[in-house]
C-alpha cells in the first residue's frame, strides 16, 4: 500500500475490548491484543491522529501499556456491547481538521491497491464512502466442500478465492472475499483452525 503524506493522512478510530459480554466473538480472548498490534501497525503510516476506545480498567491499561501514539477514548459506565455505538456517536461529535475518519475494528487489517484513488473519490463525491471488503484465509482442501456449500452465492467463482501474502499466512493458503463461515460445521475443522494461530483473524481488501 502507496504511503500517504501528512496532508492527505486521516483520523483513525476502532474501540477495543479485551472480555466477555452478552455478545459472541469471533477472536480468541488469547489473540485480541496480538491482533490490535498488527491493526495498528498496519493502519498509523495512514494516520494523524489514532483514536482507541475501551471501556474498562483492564483494556485501558493494555492499551496503555502498548506505548503506542494512540489517544485512549475511555468510554465508562457502559456495557461493552455498547461501546462502538457510544465510540461513533462522541467521534461525530468532535471537531477534526482532519478530511476523513476511518472507523473500523481492532482486528482489520486494511489492504488498498491504491489509496489516493480511494482518497480521491470521496473528495469527488462528499456523499460517498468506503466500506472494504472482508476476506479470510482459507485452507485449500476446504474450498471444494465450501463451494458445493454455498453454490447459491457464485462460489464456483475462482475469482472469489485469490493468492495474497496476508500477516500470519500458513503455507499455500489463499484468501477468501467474502465473510461466510468456512469451517464448514464439523468437529475435525473447527478444531483444526483452533490450532492455527491465523484462526479467525479477518483483513479488508479493496
Amino acid at each position: 500500500m502507496r504511503q500517504l503524506n501528512d496532508r492527505d493522512k486521516f483520523v483513525i478510530v476502532t474501540p477495543y475490548f479485551g472480555g466477555i459480554s452478552s455478545a459472541p466473538r469471533q477472536t480468541e480472548l488469547s489473540n485480541v491484543t496480538r491482533y490490535f498490534v498488527e491493526t495498528y501497525k498496519n493502519l498509523k503510516p495512514l494516520s494523524s491522529q489514532f483514536i482507541v476506545s475501551v471501556s474498562n480498567d483492564n483494556d485501558y491499561e493494555t492499551v496503555k501499556e502498548l506505548g503506542f501514539d494512540v489517544e485512549i477514548l475511555y468510554v465508562k459506565d457502559i456495557d461493552p456491547i455498547f461501546l462502538p455505538a457510544n465510540t461513533a456517536r462522541i467521534i461525530q461529535q468532535r471537531d477534526f481538521s482532519e478530511k476523513f475518519v476511518y472507523y473500523t475494528e481492532a482486528d482489520q487489517l486494511l489492504y488498498a491497491k491504491d489509496i489516493h484513488r480511494i482518497l480521491d473519490t470521496l473528495e469527488l463525491d462528499k456523499n460517498a464512502y468506503i466500506v472494504p471488503q472482508r476476506f479470510c484465509q482459507i485452507p485449500n482442501e476446504v474450498i471444494p466442500r465450501r463451494r458445493a456449500r454455498y453454490k447459491d452465492r457464485n462460489e464456483d467463482d475462482d475469482s472469489r478465492y485469490v493468492e495474497f501474502d496476508g500477516v500470519d499466512k500458513e503455507g499455500d493458503n489463499k484468501y477468501c472475499i467474502e465473510c461466510a463461515p468456512w469451517a464448514l460445521s464439523t468437529n475435525e475443522s473447527r478444531k483444526w483452525a483452533q490450532t492455527c494461530k491465523w484462526a479467525f483473524m479477518p483483513g479488508s481488501y479493496n
